[in-house]
């Protein structure tokens, strides 16, 4: 299968992937690097503290998708995008809220 036919055949997934990919920055590490500072200072973190406490996050979200990942094929797709949502939300309304430097941990859902 040549380019051209790739293309031609898979115009609308090869859309939709482009539209996901395009539309969602860089991830993580351009999130991260777009609001370390405001955060930082909000719950009046170092930039070691900060660095600390984001490669804790990390690592616990690897390793917890290790764990989760391969259940995730048994998933039906509109629920598990459902339930990220509510954990992204759940995880902004912490960390909103919480003015404590403890509170942080319970503001990062895994993967994020």
């Amino acid at each position: 299968m040549g380019y051209r036919t790739l293309l031609r055949d898979h115009r609308s997934v090869l859309s939709i992937a482009f539209l996901a990919m395009f539309s969602s920055s860089l991830g993580q590490s351009f999130f991260v690097g777009l609001f370390q500072a405001p955060l930082a200072e909000h719950w009046q973190l170092s930039a070691g503290q900060f660095g600390t406490a984001y490669t804790v996050v990390t690592l616990a979200a690897g390793f917890v998708m290790l764990r989760v990942g391969p259940s995730i094929d048994w998933v039906a797709p509109r629920r598990f995008a459902i339930t990220v949502l509510l954990a992204l939300l759940v995880g902004v309304a912490l960390m909103t809220l919480s003015p404590l430097k403890r509170c942080l941990c319970l503001s990062s859902p895994p993967g994020a």
